[in-house]
């Protein structure tokens, strides 16, 4: 899904490349003249509105289209160092361990005295010895994810904080990564009162790059209609297979899509016709259940039992061997 976030991109490229001085009209309202002109206009005039969105979105899609698949199964180069790598207990630690692992209130404590106005999002327990606790907290700065914004590492067994990662230790292409997925879904304000405006606004433009997908779709099939009226009352050929297909369509008229379920009407009962001719010709001999003749005063009788047309043709066919009874 990562590609379509390039597609956003090139498609915001081609269409500045296509619109020549196209900061003439950011206030030029659509034309109502016809269709094609009013649909052409509107989709003019809602790209230029959502440039700074479009932007938006296709940088961050393809930002990660880079990272998936480019980085993860091409090897294509990665720039950004990786953070919040978990650190575990040296070896030196492990040999001094005495007694027994602390609670997380114990690691709580040490947390709030070394960040007292920290907001504490989380805290998971180690998973084994050499494991420590992680914190995690949130901070002030935009643009980050809560659950990856500052986290510190402690001592399980002396709350000791081992390591931080916190907002102002990230590199420029660290916070520049982090902040692709808050930008992408419009979620970068919250804990703020800018939160909910931030949020409407995103879901205002997102309902725009929809409308310019229909109305896209509709100048091309307006433009597409166009062309292929001149080039049906130009050429008699097109005119001839144009004629073809209104009859061979599956809807319209004539009849539709009724017209083939009349001729696999007749089709079906062609079949029909021919089986029953075929049965009728052969006879039920050879198949059911034949019991074999038996004296009966002066007369020897056999019976040949068939329970119907079906079991004909599926003993013919291999599908059920006749039974023979005595």
């Amino acid at each position: 899904m990562n590609v379509f976030g390039v597609l956003t991109l090139v498609s915001l490229i081609a269409g500045l490349y296509a619109y020549p001085k196209f900061w003439r009209f950011f206030f030029r309202m659509p034309r109502t003249g016809n269709a094609r002109v009013f649909w052409s206009d509107l989709h003019k005039l809602i790209g230029l509105w959502s440039l700074w969105f479009v932007l938006i979105i296709g940088v961050t899609g393809t930002w990660w289209f880079y990272k998936n698949p480019l980085v993860s199964h091409l090897g294509a180069p990665y720039p950004v160092e990786s953070a919040n790598i978990k650190p575990l207990l040296s070896y030196d630690d492990m040999d001094n361990i005495s007694g027994t692992m602390l609670s997380a209130s114990s690691m709580i404590t040490t947390v709030r005295k070394a960040y007292p106005d920290a907001l504490i999002l989380g805290i998971n327990p180690p998973e084994h010895n050499a494991d420590p606790y992680t914190v995690t907290f949130a901070g002030d700065a935009w643009l980050v994810p809560d659950g990856r914004q500052n986290k510190l590492y402690l001592n399980p067994f002396t709350a000791e904080i081992i390591a931080s990662h916190t907002v102002d230790k990230y590199t420029a292409a660290q916070r520049a990564d982090m902040a692709m997925s808050p930008l992408h879904l419009g979620n970068w304000a919250s804990g703020n009162p800018a939160d909910l405006p931030v949020k409407l606004i995103w879901f205002v433009f997102g309902m725009g790059m929809t409308v310019l997908c229909i109305s896209g779709l509709i100048i091309n099939l307006k433009r597409t209609a166009r062309a292929a009226r001149i080039v049906y009352s130009r050429n008699k050929i097109i005119r001839r297979l144009h004629k073809s297909w209104r009859i061979i369509r599956p809807w319209g008229r004539p009849f539709g899509l009724f017209k083939y379920m009349n001729v696999l009407l007749i089709l079906g009962i062609g079949a029909g016709c021919g089986i029953a001719l075929t049965l009728s010709s052969q006879g039920t001999k050879g198949a059911g259940f034949l019991y074999q003749p038996q004296p009966v005063g002066n007369w020897e009788v056999s019976m040949n039992a068939v329970a119907g047309l079906l079991e004909k043709i599926s003993t013919r066919s291999g599908l059920m061997p006749p039974l023979i009874s005595t």
